[in-house]
């Protein structure tokens, strides 16, 4: 029995994005089979978790605190130093010894730490724990690269270029200093071989499945009326921004002259100015901002659409999409890592005409009754809490045997 604590960006409960999800849901598994603890490096005022056999659950002071990114790379002067890394937005000294401080108190047997801006803390982790594993929520190396081919202006091609390269100096550096790397998918894990030549674990997203019951209960296979669309994402996200923009701009419209009566919502956290702008004066066009929840916007909406053409790991909106009965129309990348088949589990898409001829193709309830049908039967079978509760332990089992 393992005591396992994890260093997190945040307290990750009460949920409020993908990398909340991802900790929370590997955390309540581990907290089965034996203590766990969790310390957020940024301060958010401590919920008690839900959860007795999580046995330390605490965040940096107020005062210690870091607020991630909050120059962000349009502040030049890391491009100044040449030992810059991408992590040194997450450290600061306060909250080292506080998580020091942490850690000694409650002896932890495995640091997790919980993604690749976290490294500067690998140091501390080292001194308190024998087995250190590293949380690859994306392999950020090929994220990265493909917000740089995505830029279009020279300038912001150029800084993003050299941000690419920081970071895939502090990936290698990281991978190679840890004793196990966790990824999201099959797709990770080669990508991850591929670029550092390292072995790693696949420890799958997942979601808890029956939170969503009573919603995939209360659908039936009517066709929609509008259709409502739903994308829900963390637009602080660079690829989420870009894909709502893409949406509001380019899918919407077709779909609007096909089928007038269609609204979008994009709900979630930190909407870009470009994406304000991008939806200003459109009446079918709701941007909703930070929600306590997303599950009216689930129960509300007739379809949920991922038009993300760059990101890694794997999506949870999709997976939320499945577990709710919420036919899923997304481009190849947002459902990246999800062993999911266009046509059995979702609706494939990848420019606006594709887009909007899928969501007319999903006004067919013969055709997305069976749909939705075989998404929620994989989300239960291989993307559940249960699911990740036994790649986890097959994960931790195999520290100190990786190739």
């Amino acid at each position: 029995m393992k005591r396992v604590f994890f260093i997190a960006a945040r307290l990750p409960f009460p949920l409020g994005g993908g990398p909340d999800f991802r900790t929370w849901m590997i955390a309540d598994a581990l907290a089965e089979t034996g203590p766990v603890g969790v310390f957020g490096i940024s301060y958010r005022a401590p919920e008690p978790p839900p959860r007795r056999g999580v046995a330390w659950w605490g965040t940096a002071s107020k005062s210690a605190a870091i607020v991630h990114n909050e120059q962000g790379l349009g502040d030049g002067t890391w491009l100044k130093r040449p030992d810059w890394r991408p992590s040194a937005w997450y450290y600061h000294p306060d909250v080292e010894r506080e998580l020091a401080d942490a850690m000694a108190a409650f002896q932890p047997d495995v640091v997790v730490i919980e993604q690749l801006g976290l490294a500067e803390y690998l140091p501390v982790a080292r001194r308190h724990a024998p087995i250190v594993v590293l949380n690859n929520h994306n392999v950020e190396t090929d994220l990265q690269r493909q917000l740089v081919d995505a830029e279009a202006s020279p300038v912001e091609k150029m800084v993003r270029r050299q941000f690419a390269a920081r970071t895939e100096l502090l990936e290698r550096e990281t991978v190679a200093g840890v004793d196990q790397v966790w990824v999201c998918s099959e797709v990770d894990r080669s990508l991850l071989r591929e670029l550092f030549e390292v072995g790693s674990e696949v420890v799958p997203n997942v979601v808890p499945v029956d939170d969503y019951r009573a919603i995939y209960d209360g659908r039936d296979d009517s066709a929609p009326v509008g259709p409502a669309l739903l994308y829900p994402a963390q637009f602080a996200y660079l690829p989420s921004e870009n894909a709502a923009v893409f949406l509001i701009t380019e899918v919407l419209p077709l779909v609007r002259e096909r089928q007038p009566g269609a609204t979008a919502v994009l709900a979630g956290r930190e909407p870009g100015q470009r994406m304000l702008a991008a939806a200003h004066g459109q009446p079918a066009v709701t941007v909703t901002g930070a929600v306590p929840s997303m599950h009216p916007f689930f129960e509300a909406a007739d379809l949920l659409i991922i038009p993300l053409r760059e990101g890694g790991g794997t999506r949870l909106k999709a997976l939320e999409g499945f577990a709710c009965g919420l036919p899923v129309i997304s481009t190849a990348k947002g459902v990246e890592g999800i062993e999911a088949a266009d046509g059995v589990h979702y609706l494939g898409a990848e420019s606006a005409e594709e887009f909007a001829d899928a969501i007319l193709q999903a006004s067919d309830p013969a055709i997305v009754a069976p749909i939705r049908r075989a998404a929620y039967d994989l989300v239960t079978e291989h993307y559940s809490p249960v699911a990740v509760g036994r790649t986890v332990q097959r994960a931790l089992a195999a520290v100190g045997t990786r190739p």
